[in-house]
């Protein structure tokens, strides 16, 4: 009886422990690693070359597969904002010459960086109020004129801004960051004015369509704070996009997330990276240098709420990338987050060469549409 225990002990030891093994891999997902761009277009691949194709664009609307945006005015030599649209048909197509390519970089480079980057798809929209869009223009002296369809309004910045200091001479660069049916919201950078926390001054200058209110704060955090605790901006916050399932999460200027049930900023850790789009933290991912093994992807609800339910788990091992890509190296001497959301992760990893000078160079895309089988491609985009 005791040897047919043993027998069965010996049997079942390791079944046991292959489950436990299946079981600690299920939680989180090891990466298959291929070379070359990935072979079919998806959601999150479109995703990400959109916002490349944009980099300096600012999604204002997406309806009916039409996507809307602006480009960053980065000057204060632009005076307006100007507004494009494609549709989502056009980037499919637009994508396509980069699919299944092992060498892809220059047919990337030219898709998705510099002037021409998206221009043959972007179709400007000369006639804003045609979309319900403020049409913004920067005048002499700092007065800026506004159009809607409600009729037109022209604001004497540094009248309207006195408080802050500002003046006719000022240098300003002014964007639109959200736009809806009855509100919207600018911020104005005056470059001309240093704040005590160092860097230029910024504030918010929130518009009512037909124009009959506005209001002008300050969007440092303390003072921003400030005011939404006070409620002044109750009525603007419906114009900034909800980045969590149940609407409580607002995404605002910059890196600002705002618990509208509270009015509470929610402060993401110096180490931690927040998404383009504003709906997930990538748990250490702001570090100077990204190091493998376990990844961790939060919805910006679960980080606000400080537990450790994770949207995305999956393992990096970057020995075992530099043996795909059949470098010679003593490991990876820069790491670094290019793009990432739920979905897609863009990484540039610098390998060090055996005793001197680098191994090579690669982007890794993790596609973790398939949560429990994430696929990698190694692939160079030119996105150190």
């Amino acid at each position: 009886m005791k040897k047919q225990f043993t027998k069965i002990s010996l049997i079942l030891l390791p079944l046991l422990l292959l489950f436990g093994c299946v079981q600690n891999m299920a939680g989180q997902s090891v990466v298959a690693y291929k070379i070359g761009f990935p072979t079919k277009n998806s959601q999150a691949l479109t995703e990400f070359i959109r916002f490349k194709m944009t980099n300096r664009g600012i999604l204002l609307q997406e309806k009916d597969d039409i996507f809307i945006h602006t480009i960053e005015n980065v000057s204060s030599d632009e005076k307006t904002i100007n507004y494009y649209n494609y549709s989502e048909n056009q980037l499919m197509s637009y994508i396509e010459p980069l699919l299944g390519k092992e060498d892809p970089k220059s047919t990337f480079t030219t898709l998705t960086f510099g002037e021409n980057a998206g221009k043959t798809i972007n179709q400007s929209i000369d006639k804003p109020q045609e979309y319900n869009l403020p049409s913004v223009t920067m005048q002499e002296n700092n007065h800026l004129k506004i159009e809607t369809n409600s009729g037109e309004k022209i604001l004497q910045l540094s009248e309207i801004m006195r408080e802050f200091n500002v003046k006719d001479s000022d240098r300003l660069i002014f964007n639109l960051s959200a736009v809806n049916e009855e509100f919207f919201a600018l911020e104005i950078e005056d470059t001309s004015i240093e704040v005590e926390e160092g860097g230029s001054l910024y504030l918010g200058l929130f518009v009512k369509k037909d124009l009959t209110d506005y209001v002008v704060r300050s969007l440092h955090f303390k003072d921003l704070q400030k005011t939404l605790e006070s409620g002044e901006l109750d009525n603007y916050l419906d114009v900034f996009p909800k980045v969590d399932s149940e609407g409580n999460y607002s995404y605002l200027f910059g890196d600002t997330i705002v618990d509208t049930q509270t009015n509470q900023i929610i402060t993401i850790k110096e180490d931690d990276l927040l998404s383009k789009d504003g709906k997930y933290v990538y748990i250490n991912g702001r570090k100077p240098d990204l190091t493998d093994g376990t990844q961790q992807i939060q919805s910006i609800e679960n980080y606000a709420n400080g537990n450790d339910t994770y949207e995305t788990e999956f393992v990096l091992d970057f020995d075992t990338i530099a043996k795909k890509l059949e470098l010679e190296t003593n490991g990876v001497s820069t790491s670094n987050i290019n793009y990432f959301n739920e979905n897609y992760v863009i990484l540039g990893l610098n390998f060090t060469g055996t005793f001197v000078g680098t191994a090579g160079f690669t982007n890794v895309i993790v596609d973790l549409q398939n949560k429990q089988k994430p696929t990698a491609y190694l692939v160079d985009l030119g996105m150190e």
